[in-house]
Formats: C-alpha cells, sequence, structure tokens
C-alpha cells in the first residue's frame, strides 16, 4: 500500500507537562498542542506499521541498527523525572529481518545490522526518543477505546513499530553518512513503499542543543554544550524552512551538515533520511503536502513538529 505520510516529532520529556512550567508554556504548549493533533492524524490514517527512526536509541557506532527483537518497553525517564511516561510497544520482527535483508540484497555496501537486547523474547529498553512519541499516539488510541460506544467504530488495534536507530557517527557524520543516510531514505520508501501494510513514518529528534537557558526552573541550570546566540536564526529556522517544502529546499538542508559540530542536532541524520524518503516518493510521482506545526526552543535545545502527507 502506499506510504501514508512523514512526521518530525520531538522527544524532548518537557512537552508531558506544560503547566508544570509555567514560564516556559508559551513554548511548551505549542509542542504539546502539534504532538496531540498529529497523532489524531496518524489516528485517522490506520496505518498497520509505524517506522520510527531514533538518534537515542541502543547505536551502532557505524552502522544503522534495527530493533528485532518482538516487542519493546520503557519509561521517558530524564535525570531522574518523567518515569510516569511510559511505552510498551509491539514489534513487527518479521517486517525488520525482511528490511535487513532488502537493504544488504539492494545496497552491498550499506551499514546495517539488526539489534537483539539479550534474547529475541525479551523486550528492547526504550527511553525518551522512542516513548516520547509513541506516548501521545497510545494516548489517541486509548481515547477511541474509552469513547467506544455500541455504535461508534470497533476499537482499532494499536499499530506495530518497526524502529530504526542511527549511528553513533552521526555525531560527526564521519565515514560517508551523510550520503548513505540519503540513500538509506531512499531504501526506506521503495521498500515500505511495495508493503501490502499501511505505513507511516515517524523521524525522532530535535534541533540545536546550544540554546541558551532563559527562563524558568532551569535557569540556573549548568548548560549542557557551549552556548551559540545565533542557534535559532542560524540552524533551528532554515530547518523550519526546509521543512515547508522539502523537496524544493533540499539544498538548505544538506548545506547545515557543514555546522552540525556547531550547533549539535541530535535529530539531523533522521531529517536527511527523510529527505531520501521524500525524493524517492518524488521520483515515483508521488505528490508531498509539507506543513510545520511549531519550531520552538523552551530550553537549551530546539523542538519542531511537522508534517508531510503523501498524496
Amino acid at each position: 500500500m502506499p506510504i501514508q505520510g512523514v512526521y518530525i516529532v520531538p522527544h524532548g520529556c518537557l512537552i508531558f507537562s506544560p503547566e508544570d512550567l509555567p514560564d516556559y508554556s508559551s513554548k511548551i504548549l505549542p509542542l504539546n498542542s502539534s504532538l496531540s493533533l498529529i497523532s489524531d492524524e496518524i489516528y485517522s490514517l490506520n496505518p498497520d506499521l509505524i517506522v520510527l527512526t531514533t538518534p537515542h536509541g541502543i547505536s551502532l557506532l557505524n552502522s544503522f541498527g534495527v530493533y528485532c527483537g518482538y516487542e519493546g518497553s520503557g519509561s521517558s525517564e530524564w535525570h531522574g523525572k518523567y518515569t510516569e511516561f511510559t511505552a510498551n510497544l509491539e514489534f513487527d520482527r518479521k517486517e525488520a529481518l525482511n528490511f535487513i535483508e532488502f537493504v544488504k540484497e539492494k545496497h552491498k555496501t550499506m551499514p546495517i545490522e539488526g539489534i537483539v537486547s539479550f534474547i529475541e523474547s525479551m523486550p528492547i529498553p526504550l527511553r525518551w526518543s522512542e516513548v516520547v512519541p509513541s506516548f501521545f499516539l497510545k494516548e489517541r488510541w486509548t481515547k477511541n477505546a474509552i469513547d467506544k460506544t455500541e455504535y461508534s467504530e470497533p476499537r482499532r488495534p494499536f499499530p506495530k513499530f518497526l524502529i530504526i536507530s542511527v549511528p553513533r557517527s552521526r555525531l560527526d557524520l564521519s565515514g560517508n553518512l551523510l550520503e548513505n543516510s540519503l540513500e538509506f531514505g531512499q531504501l526506506m520508501a521503495e521498500y515500505f513503499g511495495k508493503s501490502e501494510k499501511k505505513v507511516v513514518f515517524l523521524q525522532s529528534g530535535d534541533l540545536a542543543h546550544t540554546h541558551e537557558i532563559k527562563t524558568g526552573k532551569f535557569k540556573n541550570d549548568p548548560q549542557p554544550y557551549p552556548i551559540q546566540k545565533d542557534a535559532f536564526e542560524s540552524f533551528d529556522a532554515v530547518l523550519g524552512e526546509w521543512a515547508k517544502d522539502p523537496l524544493k529546499n533540499e539544498g538548505l538542508l544538506l548545506k547545515l551538515a557543514e555546522s552540525l559540530g556547531i550547533y549539535l542536532s541530535c535529530g539531523y541524520v533522521t531529517f536527511v533520511m527523510m529527505q531520501g524518503i521524500l525524493r524517492k516518493l518524488e521520483k515515483e510521482k508521488r505528490n508531498v503536502v509539507s506543513e510545520v506545526l511549531c519550531n520552538e526552543s523552551p530550553t537549551y535545545f530546539g523542538m519542531m513538529v511537522s508534517r508531510h502527507l503523501i498524496k
């Protein structure tokens, strides 16, 4: 079946509780609302499979990793907080193994390996990068179950997940990671575009990690990374402009690779993979309708929510 859509989703845990951070609420509320909105939209698309790409999963040094267990579980715990936000996801192990085989056959030199935690039957650990976006989705599916009446639609099963982690070399784009990420995205679009399942892609990732913490309860916390005064204007805003029309603005995205070591975006490689997905869909004459829902920096890192529906 045709791929339904591609979404950029942030994974900062602050999004969960804007009411607890009043000094941040004007920036967090749009993020919270946007994730809820796209969760409604994804629910309406009724996917069978959600392919989530993460920069903070179980990572291999130089290879893309595909989770090959039967399930994953964990919380969004961050410095001892947000432990109450959890996820228990069922994985499509068969699809994961088939995808790895497809990539290895199609692209002999593409670095890709499967990941198993302890043994296949044990849940693979999840953390904030997977839990934050999937929690919002699960809330939407749960809402349907709670609202269900005799005359409403049948309870809809929560989709299975296929999770792909990007290499740790994302930190400096060493080797051929930039080129490989574009090609990997095209391979994702080719493989899942031929699937009998309805597929939605989630690109989990945040923007520059060099913003100054100016307000709120974290104001006096040490800055984890060197402050770049132009982090929004020179990096996050450029990503926002790219995401408005990725196929037209590809040059903006690829140019940012030169400054990744300055602005430190964990999600950059996942966005390049998304560019590859959309490249392939354009070649197949699919129409992409893009919209940036919000682009905020409530703390030292920026977060963006965007949707790219495939027609």
